[in-house]
């Protein structure tokens, strides 16, 4: 008989067009591939049914999020109150089987210690309490700024607090995985399901360097908007932003350069081409927690990957990346890699690196936790 395993999604995981929910569903699709019986529990978060998890899942149980605005007054964060469903709490008693809560978001239940005698598991996306930190120090909306600072304050409790009663803590980085072992000791590290099922770098050059991500995310465009204005406009080769509902301020600063294209809303084969034919795929973040999946798309898909320290520390990847640790080192690599080819061998080092990375190796791990 096949083991079961009942998932609690913080939002639809389809279709996997962003961070979070493409962890979700190629870990589900993984999970079943190995022959788990899954039970998903999903919050409809702006996203509606959808059918296609049924191919994966045995059941699918659908919550509605209820945003209050009083909610913003409760001691518990609002990305966990906001949750807080008592027909979640009957499903989770009512079936069988591992419960896996996918992000401290979903763990209301877990944190009011409602689930006794059941085997629970926590998947952290991040340390949300230094994430909603990191948003509120580069934040220039004054309530949006107090919104993260109390709920960075909120969480830093609630997460420590509530992940005591697991039994098992799956760390996405290492990062996160050295800092939720000084609390407990049932931390595993299992990086992101990430969507490839093979490397598809070509050798060669290409003669565009890309800039991709959710171009609506706030954290995403004021990254964007430090490459185009500190390194985008010191050279002059040519350049594509691509990604979902690019923001209009975001839209008004690539419009001031003529060698910078805006591809809004490229479909999922469209993007996947745009990585593989850059020749360098530029990334750069403020946040340096978790591990970006922009990241290992292009590790995945794309030539040279040039990053900065909040995108590479510490995640095993240094040594296929370029890190610039300042704007002119940026520019420097930009300068040096347009004129490399991209050749057999170091396609074939980027094979032996992301070997261990595949998402079968991260479901076999996740197996033996379950």
């Amino acid at each position: 008989m096949n083991k079961v395993v009942q998932i609690v999604s913080f939002n639809v995981p389809y279709p996997p067009d962003y961070g979070g929910v493409i962890d979700v569903f190629y870990k589900i699709k993984s999970l079943h591939q190995l022959g788990f019986e899954i039970i998903l529990h999903t919050f409809e978060y702006g996203r509606s049914v959808q059918p296609q998890l049924e191919k994966y899942c045995k059941k699918v149980f659908y919550y509605k999020r209820h945003r209050s605005i009083f909610y913003f007054f409760s001691r518990l964060p609002f990305i966990v109150v906001s949750r807080k469903n008592k027909a979640l709490l009957q499903n989770l008693l009512t079936n069988e089987g591992v419960i896996l809560f996918e992000g401290i978001h979903t763990t209301y239940w877990l944190y009011r210690n409602a689930l006794k005698n059941r085997q629970i598991v926590v998947r952290t996306h991040n340390i949300e309490y230094l994430y909603y930190q990191g948003l509120a120090i580069t934040e220039k909306s004054i309530f949006r700024r107090i919104y993260f600072l109390l709920e960075s304050s909120k969480l830093r409790k609630y997460e420590v607090e509530t992940l005591a009663n697991a039994n098992h803590i799956i760390a996405i980085s290492p990062n996160d995985f050295a800092f939720f072992k000084q609390y407990f000791n049932t931390v595993n590290l299992v990086y992101p399901f990430h969507g490839n099922d093979e490397i598809r770098c070509k050798t060669g050059k290409g003669n565009y360097i890309l800039i991709h991500g959710d171009l609506s995310v706030p954290e995403n465009i004021q990254s964007i908007k430090w490459l185009i204005e500190n390194v985008v406009a010191m050279v002059r080769y040519p350049f594509i932003v691509a990604g979902k509902n690019p923001a209009q301020s975001l839209q008004k600063i690539i419009a001031r350069y003529q060698h910078v294209k805006l591809i809004a809303n490229p479909s999922e084969n469209n993007m996947n081409d745009l990585i593989a034919n850059a020749h360098i795929n530029l990334i750069h973040s403020f946040h340096p927690q978790g591990m970006k999946l922009k990241l290992l798309n292009s590790l995945y898909k794309g030539r040279f990957v040039i990053v900065n320290p909040g995108v590479i520390d510490n995640t095993g990847f240094e040594k296929t990346c370029y890190i610039a640790h300042q704007k002119e080192d940026y520019i420097i690599y930009i300068t040096m890699l347009m004129d490399k080819v991209f050749d057999e061998k170091l396609l074939q080092e980027r094979i032996e690196l992301l070997e261990s990375y595949s998402m079968i190796v991260q479901a076999k791990r996740i197996a033996q936790i379950l």
